[in-house]
């Protein structure tokens, strides 16, 4: 399926480079597109690649044709929760449980697995990109690119905080502040790599909450990430001891929940092309519920 952007107003740029950078292809699909008719077109004409691009030029790549890279996936018929769709990108419900994508032992019974039969059902020659992720234990809101110039663009408002989620988490206890920041660096813990530690050599995260229910001994809060590092939630409500519910790698009581009571609610994003803003939600799941 093709796709159109404008070059912006600044500087000239080579129409190769403006194809990796702005419109996310590779080289292997620009090698492609420049053997395929009409696979590259600059207002509606073929051109070299080497071609300098001036502000207000129409740029059409064929992105569609070009076969997605990496190995197969296998397809699996487990069902998905389709919150929104169009021509570049599908927004799940993702429910706890299952992985995001193939890696390790999961390798057929993840989310990519059912999209991978949902397209070829639809008649769709997709390979679906993720953009961002969830743990295997978290639910919500889980986007993902049908082409790699969507995925780039989409990409860019992550970098911008143009595009963000909002999660809710269930903790112990009651938080002596009811709203704040969290800015404690994270790193891998070098006695088991699957978990992370607060360390002064780590990387910088942030996270914001705000507590927005108390019942007995429960509080349900609010969390955005303005960084994005691996168990980021998990750890920095774990060092204001208060560790999710459920979470049994980061101390969590699991005698309510099965799974670190972690969902994410809703999404903010822009369509990549149209730049229409986009809300997305996803109920709270009945896991979470019952902790009322």
């Amino acid at each position: 399926m093709s796709r159109r952007l404008i070059a912006g107003a600044g500087s000239k740029i080579r129409l190769y480079d403006f194809l990796r950078t702005e419109m996310g292809l590779t080289k292997k699909q620009i090698s492609r597109l420049k053997y395929t008719e009409g696979g590259i077109l600059v207002n509606g004409e073929e051109v070299y690649v080497t071609q300098m691009l001036n502000p207000g030029d129409i740029v059409d790549a064929d992105a569609g044709s070009v076969p997605a890279e990496g190995h197969a996936i296998s397809p699996s018929a487990e069902p998905l929760t389709v919150l929104y769709e169009d021509d570049d990108i599908i927004v799940l419900n993702k429910p706890a449980g299952v992985p995001t994508h193939p890696a390790g032992i999961h390798q057929e019974d993840t989310i990519v697995n059912r999209l991978v039969y949902y397209f070829r059902e639809n008649g769709e020659p997709v390979i679906p990109h993720p953009v961002g992720r969830l743990d295997i234990s978290t639910s919500g809101v889980l986007c993902f690119a049908k082409n790699r110039t969507a995925l780039a663009r989409l990409n860019k408002q992550r970098e911008r905080k143009l595009l963000y989620k909002e999660y809710t988490a269930a903790v112990p206890g009651h938080l002596e502040n009811k709203s704040g920041e969290i800015e404690l660096p994270l790193r891998r813990d070098p006695e088991n790599a699957l978990r992370v530690i607060v360390s002064e050599d780590g990387k910088y995260a942030k996270t914001v909450y705000e507590v927005i229910r108390e019942t007995g001994d429960i509080s349900f809060v609010r969390l955005r990430l303005l960084t994005g590092r691996m168990h980021q939630i998990r750890v920095h409500m774990a060092s204001l001891g208060h560790p999710l519910l459920g979470d049994r790698l980061y101390g969590g009581n699991t005698d309510r929940i099965d799974r670190a009571a972690l969902h994410a609610g809703k999404m903010v994003l822009y369509r990549p092309f149209s730049e229409e803003k986009l809300e997305l939600t996803a109920p709270v799941p009945e896991d979470m519920l019952k902790l009322l």
